[in-house]
């Protein structure tokens, strides 16, 4: 495995040459952070009509050093940063489902159903916050 630090630095690298192309674009953006995947846990058939999501510890485990870095980065470059894990993920899992229909298209996509439910309303809220007009 690759030392936090080296991890870091490779990142912190890429992510600098990244964020400067995009500074050097546009006025305003919007940085999306590492979203829970789509774990499906049948571990009891009744689970099987009602599965069960990615356990929110472990999502926070495996996605700390990505998402502090990229908050970290967005807010040295003033871009605005959305953590989408917050969104899906209460204390103990992090949702597939609401309403009853899953948010997911596939394991890392959310569908259009969790695109309207669940980024819509947050990209309305950021582009009013901005002044920009969205329809």
């Amino acid at each position: 495995e690759v030392p936090y630090e080296k991890r870091k630095q490779v990142f912190d690298s890429y992510f600098d040459d990244i964020f400067g192309v995009l500074k050097s674009k546009a006025k305003d953006i919007i940085v999306v952070g590492p979203m829970p995947p789509a774990v499906f846990k049948f571990n009891r058939k009744e689970n099987l009509m009602k599965p069960m999501g990615l356990p929110t510890k472990d999502f926070v485990r495996e996605a700390s050093e990505l998402e502090s870095l990229l908050k970290e980065k967005s807010l040295d470059n003033n871009f605005h940063y959305i953590d989408i894990g917050s969104e899906i993920c209460d204390s103990v899992i992090c949702s597939l489902t609401a309403n009853g229909l899953y948010l997911y298209g596939d394991y890392a996509h959310f569908s259009d159903f969790g695109q309207a439910v669940i980024m819509k309303p947050i990209f309305k809220q950021y582009l009013k916050d901005l002044s920009v007009k969205y329809e």
